[in-house]
């Protein structure tokens, strides 16, 4: 189930049999509307993305980004950009991405390329996909620009 925001709301029982949603709220009570249902819970659903940061999202999908993981545990301002409360939009590469750029042999490659590579991947301050379609280039953390450009 998706909520207004776009984010997925999981829907699993307990172990007592309550309807819990994201493994914490638990429905109380449902009451019919002519126009729905309103769901009683007993404590506040955040956004995913509210208490977690970059690197705990990464560490979460694992299986896709790996090699990302693997090669940004080298660079420690990665780490701690990823890592940090600071607001940053990460552009991250797939294990598959990296694997068609030559690149899945993460242990032959340099730090400081590295480095290179993965600040141009994240980019300070939070942009959305909509924000993104209004703009031209980004600062990436490396200094470099980066062109966005939409498909027509």
């Amino acid at each position: 189930t998706e909520n207004l925001v776009d984010e997925q709301i999981i829907v699993a029982a307990s172990p007592e049999g309550d309807a819990l949603l994201n493994s914490a709220a638990k429905i109380v009570e449902s009451t019919s509307a002519a126009n729905g249902v309103l769901h009683t819970i007993d404590s506040l659903l955040e956004p995913m993305w509210f208490s977690r940061n970059i690197r705990q999202s990464l560490e979460g999908e694992s299986e896709r980004f790996s090699t990302l993981i693997s090669l940004g545990d080298r660079v420690d301002s990665f780490v701690n950009m990823v890592s940090s409360s600071e607001p940053y939009t990460l552009f991250a590469p797939t294990n598959d991405a990296f694997k068609n750029a030559g690149m899945d042999v993460v242990n032959n490659l340099d730090t400081e390329y590295i480095q290179e590579v993965l600040g141009y991947h994240i980019v300070p301050g939070i942009f959305t996909s909509s924000d993104l379609m209004e703009m031209t280039e980004l600062d990436t953390s490396s200094g470099d620009k980066l062109t966005v450009a939409m498909n027509q």
